[in-house]
């Protein structure tokens, strides 16, 4: 299991170009819509629960709900 340093909110609109990318989302209770490093677009969803998925991230597209990005 990956190892977390820091934990931010995440935001629509949000983009990680520079820098470091988040290696995982944190989703509770909503759903979230991004894109991977490589352009493809997923959708992460999560009801009455939450969830930490491994993957990296390039651009959040919108976010409904609360979602963190694992450092």
């Amino acid at each position: 299991m990956a190892e977390y340093n820091r934990v931010l909110p995440m935001f629509a609109g949000q983009g990680f170009t520079q820098g470091a990318a988040p290696k995982g989302i944190l989703v509770t209770n909503g759903e979230v819509h991004c894109k991977d490093r490589y352009d493809t677009g997923f959708t992460l969803e999560r009801t009455n629960d939450s969830e930490i998925f491994p993957i990296y991230v390039k651009e959040v597209i919108t976010v409904t709900g609360t979602c963190y990005g694992l450092f």
